[in-house]
């Protein structure tokens, strides 16, 4: 996590993995009304397809507190698709003013923003 907001990286897997068209990582609030979205950097090398981008902090803490969903986007062969972004056990808990980054129960990556202190 950065202090501008929260840094992704990911490898896309699968055989349309080298097809990518266009991707974005995207989140949505659990119990608040939050949307948004933003542009994934493809990055093919080697065979390998990683995805990166900058979820602002700014964007994401529009609403406290709440927790927040994060999804990929992606486009291969005129197909979009929305995935959940799965995160290893090892993922410890990262934080960063008023958020933290984490694992969910089913091993996918969410973000719980923290109230404001008053």
């Amino acid at each position: 996590m950065a202090p501008t907001g929260v840094e992704i990286e990911i490898t896309v897997t699968g055989k349309e993995a080298s097809k990518l068209e266009w991707a974005l990582f995207t989140w949505r609030g659990r119990t608040a009304e939050i949307y948004g979205r933003v542009c994934a950097e493809v990055d093919r090398q080697r065979g390998v397809t990683r995805l990166r981008g900058l979820l602002p902090a700014q964007r994401l803490m529009q609403k406290s507190p709440t927790t927040l969903d994060i999804y990929v986007d992606v486009r291969a062969r005129g197909t979009a698709a929305r995935r959940r972004i799965k995160v290893p056990e090892s993922l410890s808990t990262q934080r960063t003013d008023g958020m933290a980054a984490f694992r969910t129960v089913n091993g996918n990556l969410s973000i719980r923003i923290a109230a404001p202190p008053s």
